[in-house]
């Protein structure tokens, strides 16, 4: 918008950017379903899963026959190191329900408020975290990083794009929403 600053905040929480959204301050973002379908509209994008990031080191002490087509069986994991997210987030909260649904008790090393610092924190080789597919799409941490399924959970969570229903979307807007489909598309058929 023009002569108006927007701001991002450090941490892509997802509170904050709901409240971006709902203050008008955003147009749309990219979330799970907003829970005011009547004010908010939710075009799912895509199912994504929750994923492990393991260090690359932390393989070495694996028994890797068993794991098999990329996935990985929690109870392998016992006594590794585990960075978690807070349970202000998401994937705070979903991690330690799919923990709980493998009676699976993670040593836990960090708890951290950032995805972004987690995954950081795991490609210096200092715990496995879990993450949000999208991060095993990109090649940044190649090398470092392993990213696994977690075997038997079915946890799928839908990416939408979500916006107001009660805003005008200008030509620009909706040019940029059609490019998000596109690639979201593109970026989740990516094995």
């Amino acid at each position: 918008k023009k002569g108006k600053t927007v701001r991002f905040p450090k941490n892509f929480i997802k509170n904050e950017m709901r409240q971006m959204l709902e203050s008008g301050e955003v147009d749309m973002i990219l979330d799970t379903p907003h829970n005011n379908p009547l004010k908010f509209e939710n075009e799912k994008l895509a199912e994504e899963k929750i994923m492990l990031a393991i260090p690359d080191e932390f393989l070495k002490g694996l028994p890797m026959e068993k794991t098999g087509n990329g996935s990985i069986e929690l109870s392998l994991l016992e006594g590794m190191p585990f960075i978690l997210s807070n349970q202000n987030q998401v994937i705070g909260t979903v991690s330690r329900n799919i923990c709980r649904a493998h009676h699976f008790q993670p040593s836990v090393r960090l708890t951290c408020s950032s995805i972004e610092n987690a995954i950081l924190l795991c490609s210096r080789q200092m715990g496995i975290v879990f993450v949000p597919e999208i991060f095993s799409k990109s090649d940044e941490y190649a090398g470092k990083i392993s990213f696994f399924s977690i075997e038997g959970s079915e946890y799928l969570r839908d990416i939408c794009m979500v916006y107001s229903r009660q805003k005008y979307l200008t030509e620009p807007m909706l040019y940029v929403m059609k490019l998000f489909r596109e690639e979201i598309e593109n970026v989740y058929s990516r094995s």
